[in-house]
């Protein structure tokens, strides 16, 4: 089965333990991760990439967002919109229980970050109502934000063709599926994000000609890139 797009959301920490804290703060880097949908339940293909940066920052962990990742039963809208909220209550705990962590961080973590459009936002699609569709969940707040590092993305539908942050061989030709108007906050975040699409990517690069090998492709050729620019970052940034 094809991946409609590839998840990432990683929390780095460094904070001391807080003892009377049911969240275990990591000595080195924490990443949650929310794998591609299709893919069985655990880390997917981004396990190969976590698996480095344990090597590399020692002390580090990963966790799997248990979200469904599925494009039926259910369907994509409500699986994206159950991942988007557990990976939201995931950053927030964390954020609170360990304040001096540093944060790495497409469809749920874009959503996430910048906001969730109305229709991601629907649980019941038989019964959907003026209410579920006019409602718009906010994005995390800077109190969990200010400690971000690093987000990166790999063939997001939500990505907007023109900003600094985009990666990869994309030639501006077109927009993701279900692309964003307003991206501040990743804007706001500067180098901190990383947004990875080539040309003809049907999800992030829905343009004028199609490659949809170029969406299965991203870890293997970017993941060493990737691997060198979260570490660096864990390195280099101060929060």
């Amino acid at each position: 089965m094809h991946k409609l797009f590839f998840a990432t959301a990683c929390l780095l920490a460094t904070a001391r333990v807080y003892a009377a804290s049911p969240v275990q703060c990591a000595k080195g880097l924490k990443m949650f991760v929310s794998r591609g949908t299709g893919e069985e339940m655990g880390l997917g293909v981004l396990g190969n990439i976590t698996k480095v940066i344990r090597e590399r920052i020692p002390g580090s962990d990963d966790e799997a967002i248990t979200y469904p990742a599925s494009s039926v039963d259910p369907n994509y809208m409500i699986s994206v919109g159950n991942g988007t909220l557990l990976l939201k209550e995931a950053l927030t705990e964390y954020a609170q229980a360990c304040p001096e962590s540093k944060i790495a961080g497409a469809q749920i973590v874009s959503n996430s970050f910048c906001g969730t459009l109305p229709f991601w936002t629907i649980t019941d699609m038989d019964n959907i109502n003026m209410e579920d569709i006019m409602k718009r969940e906010p994005p995390l707040s800077k109190e969990v934000t200010k400690n971000v590092i690093s987000v990166v993305l790999f063939g997001d539908t939500t990505r907007a063709a023109r900003p600094s942050y985009n990666y990869g061989t994309w030639n501006n030709t077109g927009n993701g599926l279900f692309y964003r108007d307003d991206v501040t906050p990743y804007v706001e975040l500067g180098k901190r994000v990383r947004s990875y699409c080539d040309a003809g990517d049907p999800f992030c690069d829905a343009g004028y000609y199609l490659n949809v090998n170029a969406h299965l492709e991203y870890v293997q050729k970017y993941g060493d890139e990737v691997i060198d620019y979260v570490v660096q970052q864990y390195s280099s940034h101060r929060v």
